[in-house]
């Protein structure tokens, strides 16, 4: 969606949001409420406070600097901001990880009388904003306070009859409703009837940290937001062979980082140098061997950098089958180099559902931007696809690569990658103009 249509959606759902608004409780016109729904977290039961606290903090450092305020209680989480910053709270909440959905409401005293005015400007609110006539409702309530005097059938009932007598024309449909307005009774009385679905997934930073080999490829950028999602925190390293291999191929895994930071966070990229690794490998070895022995040395640097950091696992872009090194045979022998376990969370995926997300991330169009990396420049024609474990040791034994392994690191670059200056918005890739991110 382009900026220009964003700024219009928001501002058309924050003025209809806001239609005949007037304060409720300590809720003012000036100001929009929003109730963070947990999905999964919920489930969690010992940890279900850290895994909240987490959430918290992924959201309110997101929303620094505009006054927000994110509160946590009772299985469920309100985020408050005035109402110039509510695209951007939408914008923070459609990337933020640990959300299984978010509606706008309003808090209403626990009265009935207000209960009722509340329901009916939800209502309201739902009919003017439908593209369809609204023929039917329903009234779903919850009430956790068991202090209050109604209980959830009785707050149906009661405030169903009052919905009928100022909207005639609506019906009650239990099963296919145009509207459901939904009620909460906790220590307040919550009242919305649209929910935006969440990423879900769990918060950025609960699983620990991950390092992710990021090349300049479709994959790996994908594997880095899928990691995210399970509550990884992302740190990057990114291998190349400078100036055999130019410095826009640098450049182009560095914007992939900064495309999925919106999702993931600011990331943490270790650029390594390997142009002496790669003329070892070239000297000593059979050509079939090529990309397993470069890739054993990726592994093997990788998780020197990953026990530097304090991470608990490496993250990587291999799909069964999909290049002649992500065999069986030749993943047990790369993994072999690493001492943490590989996530490799698009092992089962098809190339064209790899691709379809990276377009809806906006990654798509500079991975295939036409800059080899180190990989692809040195690829033999004719690779080992089944190597034997113990004779590919061998090989790499015959290398020796620890002093070049040392050196590579020593001379590593890192950057800190962050999200562009442009909106965080979902990219519509076919329909959105051809343009190079690299300038």
């Amino acid at each position: 969606m382009p900026y220009s249509a964003f700024r219009i959606y928001s501002a058309r759902k924050s003025a209809i949001f806001l239609h005949n608004a007037r304060e409720i409780g300590s809720l003012t016109a000036m100001e929009n409420r929003y109730l963070i729904k947990f999905g999964e977290l919920a489930l969690r039961k010992a940890n279900l406070g850290q895994y909240i606290k987490a959430l918290r903090t992924n959201i309110r450092r997101e929303l620094r600097g505009t006054g927000a305020e994110v509160l946590a209680r009772d299985k469920r989480m309100y985020v408050t901001a005035a109402t110039e910053h509510d695209a951007l709270v939408r914008q923070v909440l459609d990337h933020t990880f640990g959300i299984a959905g978010y509606a706008p409401v309003i808090a209403a005293e626990k009265s009935v009388e207000a209960l009722t005015e509340a329901t009916l400007r939800v209502v309201q609110d739902a009919i003017s904003r439908s593209d369809v006539p609204v023929q039917s409702f329903r009234i779903s309530a919850r009430r956790s306070d068991k202090s209050f005097p109604l209980n959830s059938y009785e707050i149906g009932c009661d405030l169903g009859s009052a919905v009928l007598a100022r909207f005639p024309a609506l019906h009650v449909d239990l099963d296919e409703p145009g509207i459901t307005v939904s009620i909460e009774v906790r220590e307040r009385a919550y009242v919305y009837s649209r929910v935006e679905p969440g990423l879900r997934g769990l918060p950025v930073g609960v699983s620990g940290k991950g390092l992710l080999l990021l090349s300049g490829g479709i994959d790996s950028p994908i594997a880095g937001y899928l990691m995210a999602k399970r509550g990884l925190k992302i740190y990057a390293v990114h291998f190349h062979t400078f100036p055999v291999t130019s410095l826009a191929a640098q450049q182009k895994a560095q914007m992939l980082g900064r495309l999925i930071s919106p999702w993931t966070g600011n990331i943490q990229l270790y650029n390594v140098p390997i142009f002496d690794i790669q003329k070892r490998i070239q000297e000593r070895a059979r050509v079939p061997e090529y990309t397993l022995l470069f890739r054993a040395a990726m592994m093997r640097i990788a998780s020197d950098i990953a026990r530097d950091i304090g991470a608990l696992a490496l993250v990587t872009g291999e799909s069964l089958g999909q290049v002649a090194s992500q065999t069986p045979e030749g993943m047990r022998f790369t993994g072999s180099f690493s001492d943490y376990p590989v996530m490799r969370p698009l092992i089962a995926w098809d190339k064209e559902e790899i691709m379809t997300l990276a377009k809806k991330l906006g990654t798509y169009r500079t991975s295939v931007m036409p800059f080899q990396d180190c990989c692809a420049l040195f690829a033999p024609d004719h690779p080992l696809i089944h190597p034997e474990q113990e004779p590919m040791l061998h090989s790499y034994s015959r290398l020796e690569m620890e002093p070049l392994i040392e050196e590579a690191r020593a001379r590593a670059q890192v950057h800190l990658l962050e999200p562009l200056p442009s909106p965080r918005v979902l990219i519509d890739s076919e329909k959105e103009p051809a343009r190079n991110p690299l300038g």
